[in-house]
């Protein structure tokens, strides 16, 4: 007869009570860190990753444009940034040339 692996059947390891408490409360002081950091105010800046995945194009083409001045955008140290509103505007602008 075949066994079949049953993952609810293994049993956890044991864990010492004291680790485990010392592991919840520094999860804890994380979780509340991040909520009043990140949730307080909305994230309007995006990376060219990003924004190549907002505009359904390759990165390389963000780089491109970046070379040309043609997309807004500015600079943290050697790294792209993009303002989601100045994107949405500069789409609208060009979308209003072509008609």
């Amino acid at each position: 007869m075949v066994q079949l692996f049953r993952p609810h059947a293994m049993t956890r390891p044991s864990i010492d009570p004291r680790i485990s408490s010392c592991r919840q409360g520094t999860q804890m002081k994380r979780k509340t860190t991040a909520k009043t950091s990140r949730e307080a105010v909305p994230s309007k800046v995006m990376t060219v990753r990003e924004v190549s995945a907002y505009l359904h194009v390759h990165p390389s083409t963000i780089y491109k444009l970046l070379k040309q001045r043609q997309i807004p955008a500015f600079q943290m140290g050697s790294d792209w940034r993009f303002h989601v509103e100045a994107i949405d505007r500069w789409c609208l602008q060009k979308q209003n040339r072509r008609e």
